[in-house]
C-alpha cells in the first residue's frame, strides 16, 4: 500500500510540475472533410501550422501537412501539435504546385485558432466552410467572423469616388468608420459564442479579430501613398488622430494572436513613415526609429512578440537589424519567444553556416554549396513576372562589371529562380530581363515559397532578394544592401570588405 501511495504522490507531483511549467502531453488533431465542387485530379488539401508566436508568411516557422483529395472530394489527415493552442491556415495545392484558398473569402490572414485534441470535419463550398465535431463552436465562430467582409462590394465604389475627387479627409473618415463598424459586428458574432468558448480562447480570438481589422486600416494608410487623391498632410493628421484614440492593451493573451502582433508592427512601421517628415511619407525610415518606440513600452509578452516581429519583418529591408540582434535578444523575457528569435538568428544571422543547398541548372546538373568553397557567392532570387526583380537585374549588371576585371575568379554570381514550375523559370530566362550572362542559372522549381527548404531556411517572404555567402560557406548577410537604392555602392563595399 505504501508503494502505491508513493507512486501516486510522485505521479501527482509530476503532473503538477508539468502544469506549472506549461508542459502538456499533446493529443493529436484530426481533420477531414469534403468539397462540394469538383476539383482537378491531383489536388491536395494543405494545412499550414504556425509555430507559437509566429506571424503569417513566416515560412521558416510553419509546418505544412498535406492530404490527397479523393475523386469524391474527401480528405483526411492528423498530426501531433507542438503546443496546446495553435493557429492554422488552409490552402489547395494543384498538381503543378499552384496554390489557392478554400473559398473566395479567404486570404493570407485567414487564420484559425485550433486546440490539441480537435477532431473536425469540414464541409466546403465555393463561399462557405462548415465545421462539425470536437472544436466546431470555436471554428464556426471564426468562420463567421471571416465571412463578414470589411469591404463589401456596395461600400467600395463610394469610397473610391471620394478618393478620386481628392476628398482625402472624407475618404479617411469613411474608411475608419467602415472598418470600426465591421469590427463591432465581428465582435458581436464572437459574443454570441461566449458560452461555448473558454475565456482564454475567446480573448485570443478577440485580439486576432481586432488585429485583422486594424491591420487593414494600417495597410490602407501605407498603400495609399502616392495614389490618386492622396493628400499627405490630411492622411498624416487623420492617422495620428486615430493612433491617439486607439487604446493600448497590455494583456499577455494578445501576444498569442498573430494578426494582433502583425497589426502592432504595421502600426509602428506606419507611424515611423508618417512622422519622420512633415511634408512627405518616409520610405527611408530606420529600424532604430521603430526600435526606440517599442523599447519604451511596458515589458510584457506583447513587447517581446513585437520586438521579434519587427526584427524578422524588417531584416530583409532595413540596415542595422542584424547589428542590433544581440541586444534585442537580451531584452526578451518570454522563453518561447526568445527561442523563436534564437532559431531565426541561427539561420539568418551574420557569420552562421549557410543553408547547404543542392539545386539544378537548366541542364539538370546539380550544384551544391560545397562546390563553391573558397569563393564568395552572391545569390539573386527572382521569379517570372516580378517587376522589382527586373530592376534588381539591371543593378546586378553594375555589380558584375565592377568585379569583372578584378577578383572575378573569387566570386560566383548565381541567378536563382523561385518559380513554381520549370516552364515559368525557362520562360523568364528567355526574356533576359531577370539574369545576366555571367550568372549561374539555378532554380527551386517544383515547390512553393512556403514549403521550399531553401526559402524556409532564411524565412524569405518575397522577391527580389539577395543573399551573400563568404568563402567558408558562412552567411555574410541574408539581407545585404539593395543596389537599387544607391547604384550598388554599399553592396560593393560589403563584398570588397569580405573578399
Amino acid at each position: 500500500m505504501k508503494k502505491i501511495f508513493f507512486k501516486r504522490m510522485i505521479f501527482l507531483i509530476v503532473c503538477l510540475c508539468c502544469k506549472l511549467s506549461g508542459v502538456q502531453a499533446q493529443v493529436d488533431i484530426t481533420i477531414g472533410g469534403h468539397f462540394s465542387k469538383e476539383l482537378p485530379k491531383g489536388t491536395k488539401f494543405n494545412l499550414i501550422v504556425l509555430d507559437e508566436y509566429a506571424l503569417p508568411n513566416w515560412f521558416a516557422f510553419s509546418t505544412v501537412y498535406k492530404s490527397e483529395i479523393s475523386e469524391d472530394g474527401s480528405f483526411q489527415l492528423n498530426f501531433k501539435p507542438k503546443s496546446s493552442k495553435l493557429f492554422v491556415s488552409f490552402k489547395l495545392e494543384g498538381s503543378k504546385h499552384e496554390y489557392n484558398y478554400l473559398n473566395k473569402e479567404d486570404n493570407n490572414y485567414t487564420l484559425y485558432l485550433m486546440e490539441a485534441g480537435d477532431s473536425l470535419r469540414m464541409d466546403i463550398s465555393d463561399d462557405n466552410v462548415i465545421f462539425s465535431g470536437k472544436g466546431e463552436d470555436r471554428m464556426n465562430c471564426q468562420q463567421a467572423i471571416y465571412s463578414n467582409q470589411i469591404f463589401p462590394r456596395n461600400a467600395i465604389l463610394p469610397l473610391l469616388r471620394q478618393k478620386e475627387r481628392k476628398n482625402s479627409g472624407d475618404y479617411v473618415k469613411s474608411l475608419i468608420g467602415l472598418i470600426d463598424k465591421n469590427l463591432q459586428t465581428k465582435l458581436a458574432i464572437l459574443d454570441l459564442y461566449k458560452n461555448d468558448l473558454t475565456d482564454s480562447v475567446s480573448q485570443i480570438i478577440k485580439y486576432n479579430t481586432i488585429g485583422g481589422a486594424y491591420l487593414t486600416l494600417c495597410s490602407q494608410f501605407w498603400l495609399n501613398k502616392g495614389k490618386v487623391g492622396f493628400d499627405f498632410p490630411v492622411f498624416r493628421q487623420e492617422y495620428l488622430n486615430w493612433l491617439s484614440q486607439t487604446p493600448e492593451d497590455g494583456n499577455d493573451l494578445a501576444a498569442y494572436a498573430p494578426l494582433y502582433i502583425k497589426y502592432l508592427f504595421e502600426r509602428e512601421q506606419s507611424r515611423a513613415a508618417y512622422t519622420k517628415y512633415p511634408d512627405k511619407i518616409a520610405q527611408d525610415f530606420e529600424f532604430s526609429d521603430i526600435l526606440q518606440t517599442i523599447t519604451t513600452m511596458p515589458v510584457n509578452k506583447q513587447r517581446d512578440a513585437l520586438l521579434t516581429a519587427s526584427a524578422i519583418n524588417l531584416a530583409e529591408r532595413k540596415a542595422g537589424v542584424q547589428d542590433t540582434a544581440a541586444s534585442i535578444y537580451n531584452m526578451l523575457k518570454d522563453p518561447i519567444i526568445k527561442d523563436l528569435f534564437e532559431r531565426w538568428q541561427s539561420k539568418t544571422g551574420n557569420n552562421v553556416p549557410a543553408y547547404a543547398f543542392s539545386l539544378p541548372d537548366t541542364s539538370g546538373h546539380m550544384h551544391r554549396l560545397k562546390d563553391f568553397k573558397g569563393k564568395m557567392i552572391l545569390i539573386d532570387l527572382w521569379f517570372n513576372g516580378c517587376f522589382g526583380c527586373k530592376y534588381m537585374n539591371k543593378e546586378m549588371r553594375k555589380i558584375i562589371d565592377h568585379f569583372k576585371s578584378k577578383n572575378a575568379k573569387n566570386i560566383v554570381f548565381i541567378s536563382l529562380s523561385v518559380d513554381k514550375t520549370r516552364k515559368g523559370w525557362i520562360n523568364g530566362l528567355k526574356t533576359k530581363e531577370y539574369s545576366q550572362p555571367e550568372q549561374l542559372k539555378l532554380s527551386t522549381y517544383g515547390t512553393s515559397w512556403f514549403d521550399n527548404p531553401f526559402y524556409k531556411h532564411y524565412n524569405f517572404k518575397g522577391a527580389p532578394q539577395l543573399l551573400l555567402i563568404d568563402k567558408k560557406g558562412n552567411v555574410i548577410s541574408s539581407a545585404p544592401p539593395d543596389p537599387r537604392f544607391d547604384g550598388g555602392k554599399a553592396l560593393i563595399e560589403l563584398m570588397e570588405k569580405n573578399l
